[in-house]
């Protein structure tokens, strides 16, 4: 019977795998703030505009979460808009 993976591979893996999905993350709820302030005032009043603004609220809720797990030894520098 052939070994799986060294345990120390899988768990980089799962910390690579983790750290990039924080990057896209992060990058997302950044390109949403830019994206709602370039946006005419008007726009920015809106529904779609307020729902945006709660879907940032979400992923940076996940990315708290993300901060909290035991394999996140690292921690991203985040700049939060607001």
């Amino acid at each position: 019977m052939a070994a799986g993976p060294h345990p120390a591979t899988m768990y980089a893996k799962a910390r690579r795998a983790v750290r990039e999905a924080y990057a896209l993350l992060d990058t997302t709820c950044e390109e949403l703030y830019y994206y709602i302030q370039e946006r005419s005032q008007p726009w920015q009043d809106s529904d779609r505009a307020a729902d945006l603004e709660a879907d940032r609220d979400e992923l940076d809720l996940v990315l708290q979460r993300l901060d909290k797990l035991s394999i996140c030894r690292f921690k991203p520098h985040r700049r939060r808009q607001q």
